[in-house]
């Protein structure tokens, strides 16, 4: 979960950044505003873009939340008590705050373990994690419907290849 948030946060800021400048290109061009998907006032695509934009940074943030709060499981046991680990340590806690704290270090956790843990993590941390996908593909869904109207009055249009390796749509 960890390796997939750190592939996407600046695969993400990317996007993000590319839209910053599509905005800024756009901000003249007019285009009609819609609320409940009824003609309402004019805009611009840029201040479209901007919306977009403001979505996706909340997504950001979001993610990245998560990603900091992520923690490592931690030497506890099976059923969270860690007696196993205090019987091989002869009851020594402190050995075992430092097999943490080095676990932690080896597996590249700065936040270090949960306070409370069995032999999994707490599925909260589960959904926690899938909410703030889940919002990214919210926003993802909200751009390309708006992307879709843009088309439709062609704002916006779709660059096609030129040439023999053009994949035509009856071909997608």
């Amino acid at each position: 979960m960890r390796d997939a948030m750190d592939l996407l946060l600046p695969k993400l800021a990317k996007v993000i950044d590319n839209l910053s400048k599509f905005a800024l290109e756009h901000k003249d061009l007019p285009t009609l505003g819609y609320t409940h998907y009824q003609p309402a006032q004019l805009i611009t695509v840029g201040r479209r873009a901007t919306q977009w934009i403001q979505d996706l940074a909340r997504d950001l943030k979001n993610i990245e939340t998560q990603r900091k709060e992520l923690r490592f499981r931690g030497a506890m046991g099976t059923t969270g008590t860690q007696a196993s680990f205090m019987e091989v340590y002869h009851g020594d806690g402190e050995k075992i705050d430092k097999l943490n704290e080095r676990l932690c270090e080896l597996a590249g956790f700065e936040t270090g373990v949960y306070d409370i843990s069995v032999q999994t993590y707490s599925r909260k941390v589960d959904l926690d994690v899938s909410n703030a996908i889940a919002g990214l593909g919210a926003t993802a869904m909200h751009i390309t419907n708006d992307l879709r109207h843009l088309a439709t009055q062609k704002e916006i249009e779709e660059a096609f290849r030129e040439g023999p390796d053009r994949i035509k749509r009856h071909g997608l």
